[in-house]
């Protein structure tokens, strides 16, 4: 299990390339993808969203400043991640200067023979991300990157939805994890 010191992630930047929409210029929407190798779980949610590296170990206050660069330079629309809620914080109070707010939050806990997924974000989001990690027959933090991945915050209210599925928590697990999505306002 890492360390504190190692809290801080794999991330990859998934590409801005200039489009073209009518003769005019328009730049693509860059998001971080930010994964707390911590588990299994979180591992496989990092492989999914092509993060191959971890940044930061050894000193996590360098990866929060070269974030901070990021943010700063306006080229980041949104942070998607999966991590343990202590990391999901300083990402969420780091981004905040820059008008980021959540847009999705999730809760992934293992308990008694169960995940339970407690989510919160739109209706429409909510209920089909819900019945896929219900029923699902491949790892839930693979479906759940991709989920996140394709991500589209409505303009509807946010919503509460929960659902649990039968699974044993991996023996690395810290059996409570936290999904986001943080987005430019």
């Amino acid at each position: 299990m890492p360390t504190r010191r190692e809290f801080l992630i794999a991330t990859c930047v998934v590409g801005a390339s200039p489009v073209l929409a009518q003769g005019v210029p328009v730049r693509a929407s860059v998001s971080r993808y930010f994964a707390e190798i911590a588990c299994n779980d979180t591992r496989q949610f990092a492989r999914y969203c092509g993060i191959d590296r971890v940044a930061g170990i050894g000193d996590p206050g360098a990866a929060l400043f070269a974030l901070e660069r990021e943010l700063a330079g306006g080229n980041i629309e949104r942070i998607v991640g999966l991590s343990r809620p202590s990391s999901r914080f300083l990402a969420e109070q780091l981004s905040a200067p820059y008008g980021f707010t959540v847009s999705y939050a999730g809760s992934h806990r293992y308990v008694d023979g169960a995940l339970q997924h407690t989510l919160y974000c739109g209706p429409a989001c909510g209920a089909s991300l819900a019945r896929r990690l219900r029923d699902c027959s491949e790892s839930w933090s693979s479906i759940l990157a991709r989920a996140l991945r394709r991500f589209e915050q409505g303009s509807e209210p946010l919503a509460t939805f929960s659902v649990a599925a039968a699974a044993t928590a991996p023996a690395d697990s810290p059996r409570f994890l936290s999904s986001f999505v943080l987005a430019r306002t």
